[in-house]
């Protein structure tokens, strides 16, 4: 286990385009591990690619075959994502995203069985959170997770909640989900495309700057001298604007 960050679960998590969009689909299997809830997603694609208007090349494209989200009962947000990711049509790798953007990486892992994910997944989430519970499924598994065939092996697959159980815990889990959903995208997700976007326009809006004040030096001095050195400063000052607009403040 290689390029391993620390998790600290008080540092605020910050959010990237080149994390999972636990949105993008609506079917996920739930989990109570300790004080925490595990969402397991299945084929999940990034934000930046999730974003409208943005077509990444092939070779840049994250995906994002199953992901393990950790979620707080404050607010329902995500904490940490530990995922069997392929970034750019490569090997299939162990990764882990904690607070703060870090990206650990487990290494290649060799094959795309859920059951193979879950016994290596849950134990490094275990692991980062320093906890010893066992995990257990809430309600129905709506992805299809292939059966333990050596029932003599011990196994760290999560275990069943008795079915009286069942019902109160999916209806908790739908209604916190919903919430937790719509507080994730309003707090996290939304400014992080308002971010993308600004930075788009803060790009185009600088250089049609620079070329105005290209053709003006041309003009006055006959020359294009210095025509790209205030871009930088002129880049800043249109994002930090396109945030105000948006209601973020820079």
């Amino acid at each position: 286990m290689d390029n391993k960050q620390p998790f600290d679960e008080t540092k605020e998590f910050e959010f990237t385009g080149n994390m999972p969009n636990i949105m993008a689909h609506d079917e996920h299997a739930l989990y109570m591990l300790g004080p925490y809830t595990v969402m397991l997603s299945e084929n999940l694609p990034s934000i930046a690619e999730s974003t409208e208007g943005i077509e990444l090349p092939e070779k840049f494209k994250m995906h994002y075959k199953y992901v393990l989200t950790v979620v707080t009962g404050q607010g329902f947000r995500p904490r940490l994502f530990v995922t069997l990711e392929s970034f750019g049509g490569g090997p299939y790798m162990i990764g882990a995203l904690t607070s703060g953007g870090a990206h650990s990486n487990y290494g290649i892992f060799d094959t795309q069985n859920l059951d193979a994910f879950i016994e290596k997944g849950f134990p490094i989430v275990k692991e980062l959170l320093g906890i010893h519970d066992e995990p257990t499924r809430l309600g129905a598994q709506n992805i299809n997770q292939p059966k333990n065939k050596d029932a003599q092996v011990p196994s760290t697959k999560p275990k069943h909640v008795p079915a009286k159980y069942r019902g109160q815990f999916a209806v908790l889990i739908i209604v916190a989900l919903c919430v937790g959903s719509f507080l994730f995208y309003w707090h996290d997700y939304r400014p992080t495309q308002i971010r993308i976007k600004c930075e788009e326009e803060a790009v185009t809006l600088a250089m049609e700057t620079m070329r105005e004040r290209a053709k003006m030096n041309e003009l006055i001095w006959g020359s294009e001298a210095d025509n790209g050195f205030y871009l930088v400063s002129d880049k800043e000052s249109h994002y930090k604007s396109c945030l105000r607009k948006n209601g973020l403040e820079q």
